[in-house]
């Protein structure tokens, strides 16, 4: 008997990829559909998803949004390009239907899949919808987004607030019990992340009060790869014992483990935060940067309570860093306000979503 297939689209960060791949493994073991990802072989979504055996098919991005005019002209040219290799690519492998979850390779990926008259189902993780979502939320069948507030953003007819769908392992973790199960160091401890790009503005941050924070904590530093190798380096100019409460790694599969053992997260403000840091129920402190996105997923933490907003990082950072470390009762208070906006049944309400359109 010949396996049904989904196909799944979108990439360039972990806050895209992982929900697809969610979703994959749970449409695979539950309903045994094989799964096919389209996407960029220079991305993350390419180490991802052949680490779960999917099969990947190269698309090239298509970056439209720019006011280069030669960028631009390139974006339309890939597009077109991307477009129709997607389209011969369905016509002899159809699928049963095409997920999406932004980025710019999946805009010519779902409107091809659209063309043919495979049903098209978005998923916005973010607060508010990049540029290939808002294209492609005018033709899809259904629409799952991780918040209410993004219902301003999208057709509000086809549109369900399904939660973000955090990897199960999240899951996990996300009791008391389960967390002292785990937490073996009496010391504080602050686990700072810069998203699974990496973030140079919060390294820089890092490196620069590295010292001042090891003295009273315990620090776990994903660094991303770029500027792994010169934090590294600075690493060694730090006193032994300073090094023993400085652990630093460019990327690492363990996250939701080290998120769990942690007592306050210093982080960027991808889409992840909203399903993983919600999931876990954990404390965090959020620097979104210049990133329109990452700054509205961060205000609607910070405005349920739920989390903080560092909007420069400056000397009055590290004063908040520190009172917030200090203080258990403000860490307790985030972490409770954050657990409530969990949707642990996001999964289960986006397959059926999909199941429906497949059926229909």
């Amino acid at each position: 008997m010949i396996k049904k297939s989904i196909a799944i689209s979108g990439g360039h960060t972990a806050g895209h990829v992982y929900p697809l791949v969610t979703i994959g493994n749970y449409l695979y073991k539950r309903n045994h559909f094989n799964i096919q990802y389209f996407g960029s072989k220079n991305g993350l979504e390419y180490k991802i998803a052949k680490e779960n055996q999917y099969a990947f098919k190269s698309i090239s991005p298509s970056q439209i949004r720019t006011k280069n005019i030669i960028k631009l002209i390139w974006g339309l040219i890939n597009f077109k390009i991307s477009y129709f290799k997607t389209l011969g690519y369905l016509l002899m492998n159809r699928p049963s239907l095409m997920l999406v979850s932004g980025g710019y390779t999946c805009a010519p990926v779902g409107l091809a899949a659209k063309t043919i008259g495979i049903p098209l189902v978005v998923f916005c993780p973010d607060v508010k919808p990049g540029w290939s979502i808002r294209f492609l939320s005018k033709f899809a069948n259904q629409i799952c987004c991780s918040v209410s507030d993004s219902l301003k953003y999208l057709p509000a007819k086809k549109t369900s607030v399904t939660g973000y769908p955090a990897r199960t392992e999240f899951y996990k973790y996300n009791t008391y019990e389960a967390r002292l199960n785990i937490q073996n160091d009496k010391r504080t401890n602050l686990f700072i992340m810069g998203g699974s790009l990496g973030s140079k503005e919060i390294n820089e941050f890092v490196i620069k009060n590295i010292k001042k924070i090891t003295e009273n904590y315990q620090v776990t530093h994903i660094t991303g790869i770029s500027d792994y190798e010169e934090i590294s380096k600075k690493r060694e100019d730090l006193t032994e014992s300073q090094k023993s409460q400085y652990m630093i790694f460019k990327y690492t599969n363990n996250i939701a483990e080290l998120i769990a053992n942690s007592d306050l997260i210093l982080s960027r403000a991808g889409a992840s935060i909203l399903g993983e840091l919600t999931a876990l129920g954990q404390p965090a402190i959020l620097y979104p940067g210049t990133f329109s996105d990452q700054y509205l997923n961060a205000k609607f933490l910070e405005q349920k309570n739920a989390a903080m907003m560092l909007e420069n990082l400056d000397q009055n950072a590290i004063q908040v860093l520190e009172k917030t470390l200090r203080s258990q009762e403000v860490r307790i208070k985030l972490s409770n306000n954050i657990a409530k906006l969990s949707q642990g049944n996001a999964i289960k309400k986006i397959t059926e979503i999909m199941i429906r359109q497949i059926n229909e």
